[in-house]
């Protein structure tokens, strides 16, 4: 009987550690979105006009703060929970699509895709604009909700990332650095690519994805990526673009979709791409 009583008495013990854990995480999540919607707000009703720079460094604040709350969280409870989920996602959209605009504008590919890289690699320098935390943030938000991806494709994010990765068949070959061997640099990269393709094929899921790839005659540019050369060393970067691709055709082949493939692409570049495919 005191046996028992002991392992009850650990049971009971384990058991109430585990809700102080929880109501303790539970607690820690509800300042930070209290917080969160602080921050937000005060970017929103500024009471002095924000320059573009000001803006962006109160939305890197915000980041951490989102991911720690709603990286674990069901899509559904990210609008239910913050009530401003539509116009945190615009901005960051907007502030993704204005990074690597920023990186890539008057260089060479080689040099803009190491620029973007190194901004969205979890170690960067920048600590205080982390493009691993961005990155993170727009995963989580395009798993979202459709009104919620809706605002990142009108901020025209999507565009943006299918012409960057376009850039990344550029990326140089990786060697040694300070303290990291170029095994080392080239699995950071790896991570990156791995995480930049969720972000992408997620938005892909919804057709107003499609929609804007053609607006933008971004579309024709997936197409030449999947036939056009690429080194060795950045091949995974054409698997993202096949799976992209794929996705689209299972979810963006509206007629206006269809109307631009026919009517825009010769078939000297989709039958290369049949050939990726089926061949």
């Amino acid at each position: 009987m005191n046996l028992v009583r002991r392992v009850i008495g650990i049971g009971g013990r384990d058991r109430g550690n585990n809700e102080e854990v929880v109501s303790q995480t539970n607690q820690d999540d509800a300042l930070c979105l209290m917080h969160l919607r602080k921050l937000f707000m005060e970017l929103l009703h500024s009471p002095e006009p924000l320059t573009i720079k000001e803006q962006e460094i109160k939305l890197y604040q915000m980041l951490p703060l989102f991911c720690k709350v709603f990286s674990q969280a069901k899509p559904s409870t990210i609008t239910e929970r913050f009530g401003d989920a539509c116009q945190f996602a615009a901005h960051v959209s907007r502030l993704m699509a204005n990074e690597i605009k920023r990186r890539a504008a008057n260089r060479s590919k080689e040099t803009a895709s190491k620029a973007i890289m190194e901004f969205l690699r979890e170690d960067s320098v920048e600590q205080t604009t982390s493009g691993w935390n961005l990155l993170n943030t727009l995963n989580i938000l395009a798993a979202g909700e459709r009104p919620v991806v809706e605002c990142m494709v009108a901020a025209s994010l999507p565009s943006n990332m299918v012409k960057c990765l376009y850039l990344f068949y550029e990326l140089p070959q990786q060697h040694a650095r300070g303290t990291k061997t170029s095994e080392e640099l080239r699995e950071e990269i790896s991570i990156v690519q791995k995480l930049y393709s969720q972000v992408l094929i997620k938005l892909c899921n919804h057709t107003a994805t499609a929609r804007e790839l053609v607006h933008t005659d971004e579309l024709s540019l997936l197409f030449t990526a999947i036939s056009c050369s690429c080194p060795l060393r950045n091949i995974e970067w054409r698997s993202c673009v096949s799976e992209i691709l794929m996705t689209l055709t299972r979810h963006g082949l509206e007629k206006e979709v269809i109307e631009y493939i026919h009517g825009k692409l010769p078939l000297v570049v989709l039958l290369p791409c049949f050939t990726v495919y089926f061949g």
